[in-house]
């Protein structure tokens, strides 16, 4: 073999003069389609080719592929990819060389060294490929490129080749983008000197002679032992129809094609695949492939004698099992019953325990099954998990309550400033219910006390008073976003990492059956394809069956009726219906200014000094800069807010005290008093200051009030009129329903338009637009249909409104002012916004009641039955 050279033949200028004569005709029976061709050449028609041929090279790495072969490769570089695409776009044929490392090679010259029959030297030439670490066989297969599949994503081919015969490598030249190679066609042999007869004749039962010719009853006797042994070999690794259809394909190949076929179909290292390819001699590939398929025949016969020792073993392991509990039997009769095993362990907790009968009788049976199972079952680890946990849950175990009613009064004044009336109910509720726990009266059921609140305002912290006053452990279970009924009632054990619900969990942990246990946030309880947790906690929260709750984990009858269960919601709104019917709710309001002065001086700001080490008379925050606090840093129901300013006054002084002094020793610090002068340093610019703006009176503006979850707020409502055609635009983000009042609104005051003095307006010719500021909160409810007509009326008149009156009511058709929801904090977010007057439904004048006195003091609260009623007070003349 050479390498281009300047006086040899040059391959690419041969090569491109035989395609010339392909297209002058020369393969008439080349047929092509679009990215398939069909095979055309004839592997018989091939051997007898004496001539040399040439054509592109495309070569393989770890795969051999054999002649009479259809495979798929895919060439990833380019050379391949280059003599691919070459071959199909002329006759079709490549020369497949195949690629070895040196380890591979060295491998293959063992093997060959270690056959009986064959010479012990390589029967191939090999080369070094380019300057790559492989070494190329030069014996190859000429293929047929049948079909070719470009990915330009990855930059390779995949070529599905049709391998045809041998080929011997006789010159190879190279440019940068393809390799073309001059090759003989390699002939099969039957050459009787090549073998070492004796070994033969003794493997195969021949009688053949140096001097011996092959006739074709040999070849056909060679061919009958081959398909004995490989007929055995599909009938043990193949199923009856894919081996009777590959039996009857057989009979139509030649015997070479039918040996390299069989090398593709039995299991084989790749030092054999490589000998089949490059071993000219048909008898010994006939020897190799009979030795290949006997040795699979053997390890076949060995899968299946270990099959049946694995069996034995298993039978030899339930005996042994067996053996052992009888064992263990008679030795717990020898040693007097004691109990030492895990087994024992089980039976004396679940013997301690008080259980009802059929409780404890389904305990036994899963005892039962842990005793008769195996000891590597792996249903045992899931029973002793189940064990464990249902073993360790409290059982009828009570902590030792202390109900002392003037204690839990005096726990809640301690922890809680005002809320005078939600304290009062809360007492009232534990009194009833510590009378029918200690009556045992079974006749009636105390409702679930529920805590609704805005956010901040103290729910949490009356649970834990609550707790702390009856000496009862607290168990938090946060709500919000459940959407799994699992996570009440458990999984049931029959799925992998199956668990209890929350409740089982929660009393597990708290180890007593009269807890208190804090739902917090449900009314954010979620819905999903998984369940609905809001239907399963039906039967935790009612009382009337709450003894008998069934966890489908713990599947067991588990009584909580003695459980204290408080429920937390910032809305009743989205609270499911059943769950509500079942509670006692407790409203809890938002905080006056006043009620916020007392909790950051009583509560707030001493607790926080304490966290860095002060006392109250070393840092002294006047009342006037708390007030200042909770008016220009804060606008909320609760506390929080404030909490958080005060949080940071305490950063920013810890930080200045160890900047003084770096030691960090402030027991000699002066008094400080933090003024509301000194609050701009602490806290920036206040984000709450009052605007000029909001002070004037103004034509088409009106102060409206409205009720969200975080409690009452103040909404403007702006009322613009200009020319148009008697369109009405409502911007700010509003609901549907409020969308409505508007229009009622509108047509009230056109249907009034002689009474209100407005004849003359030509109603056609107008467009009204009807806006809320913050367009990014959205808005809905009928109580704002008095401020949308007073704004309205206010726009088409001229008359100003006052800035200082605040409103809310529904509207109807007919002028009149129907009531509404939220008043309490509806008046709480007009007394925050310093309101002077506000305008109710008359209707509603019987919730004043509940409204805090300090309230009610600053504010002028008007009832109204009419629109034009507000109309009187608000406007100006």
């Amino acid at each position: 073999m050479t390498k281009k050279q300047d006086n040899s033949t040059n391959l690419f200028d041969e090569y491109a003069q035989r395609m010339q004569d392909t297209a002058d005709g020369a393969w008439e029976n080349s047929v092509q389609d679009g990215d398939v061709s069909e095979v055309f050449y004839d592997r018989a028609t091939l051997l007898k080719s004496k001539k040399t041929m040439v054509m592109p090279q495309l070569t393989v790495r770890n795969n051999c592929f054999l002649p009479a072969i259809c495979a798929s490769f895919e060439c990833k570089d380019s050379l391949s990819n280059n003599a691919a695409a070459q071959a199909f776009a002329n006759n079709g044929l490549v020369f497949v060389a195949t690629l070895v490392s040196e380890d591979e090679l060295v491998d293959l010259d063992n093997f060959i060294h270690t056959q009986p029959l064959t010479h012990t030297v390589l029967p191939c030439a090999v080369s070094p490929y380019k300057d790559s670490n492989f070494t190329m066989l030069h014996t190859g297969v000429i293929a047929q490129v049948l079909s070719l599949q470009m990915d330009e994503d990855n930059n390779s081919t995949r070529v599905l080749l049709q391998g045809l015969v041998r080929a011997e490598l006789l010159e190879i030249q190279s440019d940068d983008n393809l390799d073309l190679v001059k090759i003989k066609v390699l002939n099969d042999n039957t050459n009787l000197s090549q073998l070492k007869l004796p070994i033969y004749n003794g493997q195969t039962g021949f009688t053949l002679t140096a001097g011996s010719k092959l006739k074709k009853s040999d070849l056909q006797a060679v061919r009958d032992v081959l398909n004995l042994y490989f007929h055995k070999w599909l009938m043990e690794n193949r199923n009856r129809d894919d081996a009777a259809k590959i039996i009857g394909n057989e009979e139509q190949m030649p015997l070479a094609t039918y040996i390299d076929y069989i090398a593709e179909q039995v299991p084989l290292f790749p030092r054999e695949r490589l000998f089949c390819l490059i071993m000219r001699n048909l008898l010994l590939r006939v020897y190799s492939i009979v030795d290949f398929i006997q040795r699979d025949l053997g390890l076949g016969l060995l899968r299946s004698q270990l099959d049946k020792k694995v069996g034995d073993m298993i039978k030899k392991e339930q005996r042994d099992y067996v053996i052992r509990n009888t064992i263990k039997a008679l030795k717990q009769q020898l040693s007097d019953n004691t109990e030492t095993d895990e087994l024992d362990n089980y039976k004396k907790r679940l013997a301690e325990l008080n259980l009802l009968p059929e409780v404890r009788r389904q305990l036994e049976n899963v005892l039962q099954k842990i005793a008769k199972a195996a000891p590597n079952n792996p249903e045992v680890a899931g029973l002793q998990d189940y064990l464990d946990l249902v073993l360790s849950l409290p059982w009828g175990k009570l902590a030792p309550e202390c109900f002392d009613l003037p204690k839990v009064q005096e726990s809640l004044d301690a922890n809680h400033f005002g809320l005078v009336k939600v304290k009062k109910r809360i007492v009232e509720y534990l009194a009833m219910r510590h009378l029918k726990e200690a009556k045992k009266n079974s006749a009636g059921t105390v409702e679930l006390l529920c805590l609704i609140g805005p956010p901040g305002i103290g729910k949490t912290s009356i649970a834990r008073s609550i707790a702390a006053a009856l000496n009862r452990p607290l168990a938090t279970i946060s709500l919000g976003g459940v959407d799994d009924e699992a996570e009440i009632r458990g999984h049931r054990r029959t799925y992998i990492g199956a668990m209890p619900g929350r409740i089982i969990k929660a009393l597990q942990t708290v180890d007593c059956d009269n807890p208190v246990i804090l739902l917090d946030e449900i009314d954010k309880l979620g819905i999903s394809s998984k369940g609905d947790p809001a239907a399963a906690l039906l039967e935790v929260l009612d009382g009337e069956q709450n003894d008998k709750f069934r966890d489908n984990y713990v599947d067991l009858p588990y009584d909580l009726s003695k459980v204290l269960f408080i429920v937390t919601a910032n809305s009743y709104d989205t609270i499911p219906p059943a769950l509500y019917d079942r509670m006692d709710v407790i409203n809890l309001d938002s905080y006056t200014e006043n009620e916020k002065l007392q909790i950051a001086k009583r509560f707030l700001w001493p607790k926080l000094l304490r966290s860095i080490n002060l006392e109250v008379n070393q840092i002294k925050l006047s009342d006037t800069c708390l007030r200042n606090i909770i008016s220009a840093y804060t606008a909320e129901a609760g506390v929080r807010q404030l909490e958080r300013c005060l949080k940071t006054i305490c950063r920013k002084l810890a930080a200045d005290l160890l900047l003084r002094d770096s030691a960090g020793t402030i027991t000699d610090l002066p008094s400080l008093s933090i003024g509301k002068k000194d609050l701009v340093n602490y806290l920036g610019t206040a984000p709450y200051q009052d605007d000029e703006l909001h002070r004037k009176d103004l034509v088409g503006v009106v102060n409206g009030l409205a009720w969200t979850y975080i409690g009452g707020v103040t909404l403007e409502v702006e009322v613009k009129i200009c020319k148009g055609s008697g369109k009405i635009n409502l911007t700010g983000n509003l609901g549907d329903v409020m969308k409505e009042s508007a229009t009622v609104a509108w047509t009230y005051i056109i249907s009034q338009a002689d009474t209100l003095k407005l004849s003359d307006t030509k109603w056609n010719e107008l467009d009204v637009h009807i806006h809320i500021p913050e367009g990014a909160t959205p808005k809905d409810g009928p109580s704002a249909g008095v401020t949308l007509a007073t704004a309205l009326y206010s726009a088409l008149s001229g008359r100003k409104v006052k800035h200082k009156v605040a409103m809310t009511g529904e509207l109807t058709l007919t002028g009149r002012v129907f009531p509404i929801g939220g008043l309490k904090e509806k008046l709480m977010a007009a007394y925050r916004a310093k309101m002077d007057t506000v305008i109710i439904p008359k209707a509603n004048v019987k919730d004043l009641d509940e409204v805090d006195n300090e309230v009610k003091k600053v504010l002028h609260i008007v009832p109204v039955k009419q629109i034009e009623e507000v109309w009187q007070t608000a406007l100006l003349p």
